[in-house]
Protein backbone atom coordinates (compact mmCIF):
# COMPACT_ATOMS: atom_id res chain seq x y z
CA UNK A 1 0.00 0.00 0.00
CA UNK A 2 1.69 3.46 -0.42
CA UNK A 3 1.64 6.80 1.13
CA UNK A 4 -0.68 8.24 -1.18
CA UNK A 5 -3.88 5.90 -0.82
CA UNK A 6 -2.97 5.46 3.40
CA UNK A 7 -3.07 9.45 3.08
CA UNK A 8 -6.42 8.76 1.39
CA UNK A 9 -7.90 6.19 3.87
CA UNK A 10 -6.50 8.46 7.04
CA UNK A 11 -8.11 11.48 5.40
CA UNK A 12 -11.63 9.53 4.77
CA UNK A 13 -11.52 8.49 7.98
CA UNK A 14 -10.99 11.55 9.67
CA UNK A 15 -14.24 12.94 7.78
CA UNK A 16 -16.33 10.15 8.32
CA UNK A 17 -15.15 11.09 12.25
CA UNK A 18 -16.20 14.51 12.24
CA UNK A 19 -19.40 13.64 9.90
CA UNK A 20 -20.65 11.42 12.58
CA UNK A 21 -18.83 12.97 16.03
CA UNK A 22 -21.37 15.56 16.92
CA UNK A 23 -24.02 12.79 17.06
CA UNK A 24 -21.70 10.43 19.00
CA UNK A 25 -20.83 13.20 21.35
CA UNK A 26 -24.43 14.19 21.74
CA UNK A 27 -25.59 9.83 22.48
CA UNK A 28 -22.68 9.81 24.91
CA UNK A 29 -22.82 13.58 26.48
CA UNK A 30 -26.20 12.51 27.39
CA UNK A 31 -25.29 9.12 29.00
CA UNK A 32 -22.31 10.67 30.88
CA UNK A 33 -24.76 13.27 32.54
CA UNK A 34 -27.29 10.83 33.35
CA UNK A 35 -24.87 8.60 35.17
CA UNK A 36 -23.51 11.51 36.94
CA UNK A 37 -26.96 12.23 37.90
CA UNK A 38 -27.65 9.21 39.38
CA UNK A 39 -24.08 9.30 40.90
CA UNK A 40 -24.60 12.23 42.52
CA UNK A 41 -28.18 11.11 43.69
CA UNK A 42 -26.54 8.08 45.60
CA UNK A 43 -23.82 10.00 47.12
CA UNK A 44 -26.70 12.66 48.55
CA UNK A 45 -28.74 10.15 49.97
CA UNK A 46 -25.79 8.38 51.31
CA UNK A 47 -24.85 12.04 52.94
CA UNK A 48 -28.47 13.10 54.17
CA UNK A 49 -28.37 8.84 55.49
CA UNK A 50 -25.55 9.95 57.86
CA UNK A 51 -27.13 13.41 58.41
CA UNK A 52 -30.19 11.59 60.06
CA UNK A 53 -29.08 12.47 63.87
CA UNK A 54 -28.62 16.21 63.15
CA UNK A 55 -31.38 16.47 61.28
CA UNK A 56 -33.30 15.39 64.18
CA UNK A 57 -31.82 17.19 66.55
CA UNK A 58 -32.07 20.14 64.76
CA UNK A 59 -35.72 19.44 63.85
CA UNK A 60 -36.31 18.79 67.57
CA UNK A 61 -35.02 22.10 68.53
CA UNK A 62 -37.23 24.26 66.57
CA UNK A 63 -35.63 24.26 63.01
CA UNK A 64 -38.29 24.25 60.68
CA UNK A 65 -38.17 21.35 57.44
CA UNK A 66 -37.57 24.44 54.88
CA UNK A 67 -34.76 25.99 57.29
CA UNK A 68 -33.20 22.28 57.65
CA UNK A 69 -33.14 21.32 53.77
CA UNK A 70 -31.53 24.92 52.96
CA UNK A 71 -28.51 23.88 54.97
CA UNK A 72 -28.57 21.17 53.43
CA UNK A 73 -29.00 22.32 50.02
CA UNK A 74 -26.45 25.36 50.80
CA UNK A 75 -23.66 22.68 52.11
CA UNK A 76 -24.49 21.01 48.12
CA UNK A 77 -24.16 23.55 46.27
CA UNK A 78 -21.08 25.14 47.97
CA UNK A 79 -19.79 21.61 46.84
CA UNK A 80 -21.10 22.15 43.37
CA UNK A 81 -19.42 25.17 42.66
CA UNK A 82 -16.42 24.17 44.19
CA UNK A 83 -16.33 21.14 41.87
CA UNK A 84 -17.66 23.22 39.04
CA UNK A 85 -14.66 25.81 39.29
CA UNK A 86 -12.07 23.08 39.53
CA UNK A 87 -12.97 20.54 36.73
CA UNK A 88 -13.02 23.82 34.81
CA UNK A 89 -9.48 24.51 35.17
CA UNK A 90 -8.29 21.00 34.89
CA UNK A 91 -9.87 20.80 31.39
CA UNK A 92 -8.63 24.11 30.59
CA UNK A 93 -4.93 23.88 31.72
CA UNK A 94 -4.50 20.19 30.36
CA UNK A 95 -6.27 21.73 26.57
CA UNK A 96 -3.18 24.52 26.89
CA UNK A 97 -0.86 21.46 28.04
CA UNK A 98 -1.48 19.20 24.98
CA UNK A 99 -2.89 21.88 22.25
CA UNK A 100 -0.75 21.63 20.12
CA UNK A 101 -0.49 17.20 20.62
CA UNK A 102 -3.91 17.86 19.76
CA UNK A 103 -3.34 19.76 16.84
CA UNK A 104 -0.95 17.67 15.60
CA UNK A 105 -3.26 14.04 16.18
CA UNK A 106 -6.21 14.99 14.99
CA UNK A 107 -4.86 17.56 11.47
CA UNK A 108 -7.45 19.94 12.65
CA UNK A 109 -6.38 23.69 13.54
CA UNK A 110 -6.41 25.45 17.18
CA UNK A 111 -10.01 26.17 18.19
CA UNK A 112 -9.10 27.61 21.58
CA UNK A 113 -12.18 29.84 22.88
CA UNK A 114 -12.12 33.82 23.05
CA UNK A 115 -12.02 35.20 26.80
CA UNK A 116 -15.70 35.63 26.30
CA UNK A 117 -16.43 32.48 25.22
CA UNK A 118 -14.39 30.86 27.95
CA UNK A 119 -16.65 32.89 31.01
CA UNK A 120 -19.98 31.21 29.08
CA UNK A 121 -18.65 27.90 29.31
CA UNK A 122 -17.54 27.90 32.65
CA UNK A 123 -20.30 29.83 33.66
CA UNK A 124 -22.68 26.81 31.94
CA UNK A 125 -20.46 24.17 33.42
CA UNK A 126 -21.05 25.76 36.98
CA UNK A 127 -24.84 26.13 36.22
CA UNK A 128 -24.67 22.07 35.33
CA UNK A 129 -23.10 21.42 38.09
CA UNK A 130 -25.20 23.44 40.16
CA UNK A 131 -28.40 22.29 38.82
CA UNK A 132 -27.80 18.44 38.86
CA UNK A 133 -26.68 18.94 42.73
CA UNK A 134 -29.28 20.64 43.91
CA UNK A 135 -32.03 18.35 42.16
CA UNK A 136 -29.86 15.63 42.84
CA UNK A 137 -30.22 16.71 46.75
CA UNK A 138 -33.67 18.06 47.02
CA UNK A 139 -35.78 14.25 47.17
CA UNK A 140 -33.17 13.10 49.59
CA UNK A 141 -33.33 15.82 52.26
CA UNK A 142 -36.89 16.77 51.52
CA UNK A 143 -37.71 12.97 52.27
CA UNK A 144 -35.72 12.94 55.76
CA UNK A 145 -36.32 16.55 57.02
CA UNK A 146 -40.20 15.98 56.70
CA UNK A 147 -40.24 13.35 58.91
CA UNK A 148 -40.67 14.06 62.76
CA UNK A 149 -38.04 14.60 64.77
CA UNK A 150 -38.45 11.71 67.00
CA UNK A 151 -38.76 8.94 64.56
CA UNK A 152 -35.61 10.24 62.95
CA UNK A 153 -33.78 10.36 66.26
CA UNK A 154 -34.54 6.51 67.39
CA UNK A 155 -33.21 5.04 63.92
Amino acid sequence: MDSGHRHELKTNELVDLMTHFPQFLKNNANMIIGIALILIGLVTSLAVAGYKREIGVLRALGATRIKVTGLILAEGALLAIGGGITGFFIVTFAFLLFKNLIVRLTGLPSLFLQPMQLFLLATGILGLSLGSVILATLFPVLRTASREPGLTLKE
